[in-house]
């Protein structure tokens, strides 16, 4: 049971963000052997350049760094496309009354306070990165939705061509006009009164 899990999670990655090496060296081992694969950063500004160009499942996230704290970087990554659905856990010895609340208010996603419980750290990154796959699925979804949407809207557009015609002395003319979601078309015609 205990290998399937590790199976499972070497897909998943997850970036560590901690400006205390031993923190960064503990949760790295703590994670790999649970079959992740990992991503250090020591600030923000090294997240930031990790984060553009890797593929990352989970943020595990320190508060109290130099130059700029987890809160401020968090609220940063939620105001990027790419990053609004990052699962993002705060982990730092700030008071959790406090740090709780400020994590939930910058767009964290859990908050785990120092010295930690390895079952519970583990629980909460295996329920969010269980969450992103689900996301994950239902955005693959549907971008496979709208390209067979798209597609029927140009096979739909080829079968009634907009025309212009006169019939029995009638000056006619086709409009069609697929919509963009599933429920209708609309085809219309119409004659031009003489005044």
């Amino acid at each position: 049971m205990r290998n399937e899990l590790k199976l499972q999670n070497s897909s998943h990655t997850i970036l560590i963000v901690d400006d205390v090496s031993e923190n960064v060296e503990l949760l790295k081992f703590l994670l790999q052997n649970e079959g992740y694969k990992t991503y250090s950063a020591y600030s923000a500004e090294e997240a930031r350049l990790i984060l553009m160009g890797n593929p990352i499942d989970t943020l595990l996230l320190d508060v109290n760094m130099p130059v700029q704290d987890g809160f401020s970087f968090c609220k940063e990554l939620r105001s990027m496309e790419q990053f609004k659905l990052l699962p993002i856990l705060f982990i730092t010895s700030v008071d959790r009354e406090a740090g709780f609340q400020e994590a939930m208010k910058n767009g964290g996603d859990d908050f785990i306070n120092k010295p930690f419980n390895k079952r519970e750290l583990i629980a909460k990154i295996q329920s969010v990165i269980r969450i992103k796959d689900l996301q994950d699925e239902l955005f693959r979804q549907k971008l496979s939705y709208e390209k067979e949407l798209q597609t029927a809207r140009h096979v739909q557009d080829q079968l009634i061509p907009e025309k212009n015609f006169i019939w029995n002395g009638i000056k006619a003319q086709t409009l069609f006009r697929p919509y963009l979601q599933i429920g209708g078309d609309f085809v219309d015609s119409w004659i031009e009164e003489k005044k």
